[in-house]
């Protein structure tokens, strides 16, 4: 009986003896926990990432904002359909150094554009012919005014002659304003026309956009007069993105509309 109970001490001994020398049970040394910190620094670094802060200004350099534009003759057949951004550099407008800011206007018209719009020219005697981008000018007077050149090139051309897409600041409904804009040579048939335009801020309402559901955006009709008809604008601008949506019809009775899709502050969207 007591060899036995020897024997089973001294196995119960060697057991014990094997696991303090076993690598899992291994004293952790101090290269190892600068491996373990290190690991764990990067891989918070990876989780949390930069924030986006976005300037509040709805001009402020680096923002883009994303419009899909739908042209249709006075019948509502669509004749072209695309894509048109408006890029803000930050600086300031050659034209206008001091009052306007520059933007970039891009448009992705093709040969299928072009040639949808060729039997509709609203101005025959004008033959700029299509380009992809457009420098221009943009003004943000904070609590003041916001108003941009129109999208005007390509088959747009007609915006010139329609009311500029303007908010007077602070808004409010029922609010009017007009203005007049002279039109100088190189315009073909529009040249040297007087073009009178009236604002009113109609109502405030909650709209669906692609990049989410906006409230408080106001709605603002206009119309502008000259020699040739009358065109109509009903803007829609909200105070995060400024104008999102305008639609017009113009003196011959086409509607064009440009429907904001998406805003983008240094390639992220806000």
């Amino acid at each position: 009986m007591c060899q036995f109970i020897q024997h089973y001490l001294l196995l119960v001994f060697l057991l014990i003896f094997g696991l303090i020398l076993s690598p899992s049970c291994k004293k952790m040394t101090d290269d190892d926990m600068d491996d373990l910190v290190t690991d764990t620094t990067t891989t918070d670094n990876d989780t949390l990432g930069a924030i986006l802060i976005v300037p509040e200004a709805i001009f402020a350099a680096e923002k883009k904002y994303f419009y899909k534009a739908i042209y249709k003759d006075k019948e509502g057949n669509v004749l072209t359909e695309e894509q048109v951004t408006m890029y803000l550099t930050g600086e300031p407008w050659e034209w206008q150094p001091d009052l306007q800011q520059e933007a970039i206007i891009n448009y992705n018209f093709t040969e299928e554009t072009k040639a949808a719009f060729t039997p509709h020219p609203i101005n025959p005697t004008l033959n700029w012919g299509f380009v992809t981008e457009e420098v221009t000018g943009v003004i943000e007077e904070e609590g003041q005014r916001l108003w941009i050149h129109p999208f005007r090139l390509n088959q747009y051309i007609f915006t010139e002659v329609a009311p500029f897409p303007e908010v007077l600041l602070p808004i409010s409904i029922g609010q009017k304003w007009s203005s007049s804009l002279s039109v100088i040579s190189g315009w073909g048939i529009w040249d040297n026309s007087t073009i009178d335009c009236t604002y009113e801020v109609a109502n405030q309402l909650d709209k669906p956009y692609p990049m989410g559901s906006l409230k408080d955006v106001w709605r603002i009709k206009s119309e502008s007069n000259f020699s040739l008809g009358t065109s109509t604008l009903e803007l829609y601008y909200h105070e995060k993105y400024g104008f999102v949506e305008m639609d017009y019809v113009n003196y011959e009775g086409e509607r064009l509309t440009f429907t904001m899709t998406d805003a983008t502050y240094k390639g992220e969207s806000f």
